[in-house]
């Protein structure tokens, strides 16, 4: 039915509050987007919608009212992932009063979508206590102040990405930062935990200036955390006897330098005045 040589990314328009209703053969960069562009359609014209039929590359939405012939099926346009909608006859024969679920379909993941098209620039974006009085006004649709929190959260994720996806891009963040710093040294070694600390090494030029010179996320401030951190920065900075550290002194950073700076010296931040 159609040819995907057609269409290019920018001829796909994103999802946008005022939209236009579906109709055969209108375009929608994703599923997600398709699903959630019908959702914000039936919200602004007050109805519920069931999804009765999916597969990989298709879905059928109903009426909730079963005996209703309102009905869309949307499809993918073979593998390129844009979605269409293939099929719809978009008139009601329910009853008015069978449609008040309208309001379930204005989900964390609905809002957070409208918001993020009418709200270009998220730092300009309303708190979630606004945004529960603009769901009111905008969409007639009593929203909790969790459910905002989440959306704008949510929006946030999708305009900026999420920390996950920022650290599955890191190795490819390496390679640039080494092409366009010579010289620059880097390690990944991953393990999966639910917190991180920052551990940072600082120089001090002859002008009494600092510097950062490394920094790492780690587990926790244990020794072995530290032993690995120093044993990097040992690459770039060479362990000798005109070599001053200044620390802490916490025990497991006394242990990590004893075994990886031998020769330097090592003191306490209070010494140094």
């Amino acid at each position: 039915m159609f040819d995907d040589t057609l269409f290019e990314a920018e001829d796909v328009p994103d999802l946008d509050i005022d939209d236009d209703e579906p109709c055969v053969g209108k375009l929608y960069a994703s599923k997600e987007d398709c699903q959630i562009g019908l959702a914000i359609y039936a919200i602004n014209e007050q109805f519920y919608f069931r999804q009765t039929r999916t597969s990989r590359h298709s879905f059928v939405l109903s009426c909730h009212d079963t005996r209703c012939e309102w009905r869309i099926r949307a499809k993918e346009l073979t593998t390129c992932g844009y979605y269409t909608i293939q099929k719809c006859y978009l008139d009601h024969t329910c009853e008015t009063e069978t449609r008040r679920l309208y309001k379930k379909r204005a989900t964390s993941k609905v809002l957070a979508h409208i918001y993020r098209s009418k709200y270009g620039d998220t730092a300009d974006a309303p708190k979630a206590l606004q945004l529960q009085q603009l769901v009111l006004e905008d969409l007639r649709v009593s929203a909790s102040y969790m459910k905002c929190h989440r959306a704008k959260g949510l929006a946030l994720d999708i305009t900026h990405g999420n920390a996950e996806d920022s650290y599955l891009n890191i190795a490819g963040y390496f390679d640039r930062l080494k092409a366009t710093n010579p010289g620059t040294v880097t390690a990944i070694e991953i393990e999966l935990d639910d917190a991180g600390l920052l551990l940072i090494a600082s120089g001090h030029n002859g002008n009494f200036q600092v510097f950062p010179v490394a920094f790492v996320v780690v587990d926790g401030e244990t020794e072995e955390a530290w032993t690995w951190f120093l044993t990097k920065l040992e690459r770039i900075i060479a362990d000798s006897n005109t070599l001053t550290i200044i620390s802490d002194r916490h025990v497991s950073i006394i242990k990590a330098i004893s075994l990886t700076f031998p020769k330097a010296h090592h003191y306490p931040a209070l010494c140094i005045s």
